[in-house]
């Protein structure tokens, strides 16, 4: 469980302050209320029973569609805001105001999500742009190799012009399958490892309430492809991390 493995790494650092964030992480997160003296008390086992309970009653509940719903149905800037800061400890940021109807409904809904799965939105966004880079990147090349033969399309009667147009747009298609595919696959391969991106013991301890994203000291991501950084790198053939990873 990673929010075990966060916690008791952290106590070795700075007990205080790790108490302190499992206690705010599960009041934000899954509405649980815990009292600092019965944390202290209760060993490792018990803990992670008490809060295995109450985060499985917290997803049977619905409680995640049920935040995403009453953000929704928040009509302006300062409502939502209001919400942020009485329920999440957070803020709206001032770009959400720029945007149209649906585009603001759409943003609401991932501030909240940023703060009830810090964790899956990272895994998301960072498969996703490494996915997608790498397939740009690919994609280009594969252009460029289009670009230098597209000429040899009137030796078959054929507009090269026209002949690059619609070949260029079927590499481009190719390309946003591609993504997709690779994409799938690696959310079911990869991981969080909580104790990748923990400081070192000599390391100064967090100030208490701190918070780093995906958890109390944050996370990476790692798994069949993925390196020890918070970002996997594609450098395999087509883009595929998982022969990087296995380098």
């Amino acid at each position: 469980m990673i929010t075990r493995s966060m916690t008791v790494m952290g106590m070795r650092q700075s007990p205080e302050a790790a108490l302190e964030a499992l206690i705010g992480w599960a009041k934000i997160r899954y509405s649980l209320e815990l009292d600092a003296d019965e944390v202290r008390k209760s060993g490792p086992a018990k803990m992670k029973t008490m809060l295995e309970d109450g985060i499985r009653k917290w997803f049977e509940d619905k409680q995640l569609d049920k935040a995403l719903a009453e953000v929704s149905e928040l009509p302006t800037v300062e409502k939502v805001d209001e919400l942020l800061r009485s329920k999440y400890d957070g803020q709206v940021p001032d770009w959400l105001s720029w945007l149209d109807e649906d585009e603001f409904h759409a943003a609401s809904r991932g501030l909240i999500e940023a703060r009830l799965r810090p964790e899956m939105l990272q895994l998301e966004m960072t498969i996703m742009l490494d996915t997608l880079d790498q397939a740009w990147k690919d994609h280009l090349y594969a252009m460029d190799q289009l670009r230098d033969g597209i000429n040899y399309q009137a030796f078959a009667q054929q507009d090269p012009k026209i002949a690059y147009k619609k070949q260029g747009s079927e590499l481009f298609s190719e390309m946003l399958d591609g993504v997709q595919e690779r994409v799938a696959e690696y959310i079911f391969k990869a991981r969080l490892n909580p104790a990748a991106s923990m400081p070192p013991q000599n390391a100064p301890p967090q100030q208490a309430g701190g918070r780093a994203q995906g958890g109390f000291f944050g996370s990476s991501i790692s798994g069949p492809g993925f390196a020890s950084s918070n970002a996997p790198t594609g450098k395999g053939p087509a883009g595929d991390p998982t022969k990087a990873g296995q380098a």
